[in-house]
């Protein structure tokens, strides 16, 4: 007879675990979460789960994101007409994992309390998946309210996340919940400033050069999409729109005072 350990590795984005990952545990010897916050949310939520439950951390200095270069900046700015000497914000995000967890709506109007007069700062948001979404694509549209400044790269004209990321100033993410946030370390090994909701972060993302936390209001979980249906009492945050607004014209400060 073989002896095997089956771990399961789990990742999750709140404090309330779906039931049916209870009774999943059952399948498992061990159960692995990536962070210290994962771990003590698995501990509390999995209470008849007799095996470990261990922290794994993921090895995000191993193959760390180059430093944008220069010049490929330039070049791809070039690319799509966007001036070197303009200051530009983006989020990159994905609907599949969940619009309203993303929430990239307020991301916009951070950009427009930032910049309420029209100038040459623009913000990029990458969602690859945004067609999957059309009636939330048509909710951010209705944000964005047809301003030039604001432009949308999808699966019509796909970018990389590495030319995403030499494109831009600042990463400003306004997610409400993250299970670890691999954007925010991605651009940060990139070299620019992060602007993020302080809820729930990893210690490891937390002491990110460059990474700035904004306050927030834990909420009731509202979830249109079905994501989290059966977490009855949950919540995630709603991060501080004029506290982001602030956080980008300093990142734009401190831009062009470099």
């Amino acid at each position: 007879m073989v002896e095997r350990t089956i771990i399961g590795h789990w990742i999750w984005e709140i404090e309330t675990l779906p039931k049916f990952w209870i009774k999943a545990t059952r399948t498992y010897d061990e159960i692995w979460a990536p962070t210290d916050i994962l771990q003590k949310c698995f501990a509390k939520n999995l209470r008849k789960f007799s095996g470990p439950i261990k922290v794994v951390p993921y090895s995000i200095a191993s193959e760390p994101f180059p430093l944008v270069d220069k010049q490929h900046r330039a070049a791809i700015r070039a690319d799509h007409g966007i001036s070197i000497s303009s200051f530009v914000a983006g989020y990159s995000f994905s609907v599949d994992s969940n619009y309203y967890r993303k929430n990239p709506e307020d991301a916009v109007r951070a950009f427009f309390a930032a910049f309420p007069v029209r100038g040459t700062e623009q913000l990029l948001l990458r969602c690859n998946d945004l067609n999957h979404r059309p009636f939330e694509r048509k909710m951010l549209e209705s944000v964005i309210g047809g301003d030039p400044r604001v432009r949308i790269f999808d699966s019509s004209n796909r970018m990389s996340i590495a030319d995403f990321y030499s494109l831009i100033d600042v990463y400003v993410s306004p997610s409400r919940s993250e299970g670890y946030g691999l954007n925010l370390v991605e651009a940060s090994q990139c070299g620019l400033p992060v602007i993020t909701s302080g809820w729930n972060l990893a210690a490891e993302v937390r002491h990110l050069p460059g990474l700035v936390e904004v306050p927030f209001t834990l909420i009731p979980l509202k979830d249109p999409q079905g994501h989290y249906a059966d977490l009855a009492g949950a919540v995630w945050s709603a991060p501080d729109v004029s506290a982001l607004a602030q956080a980008i014209c300093r990142s734009k400060e401190l831009r062009f005072s470099a």
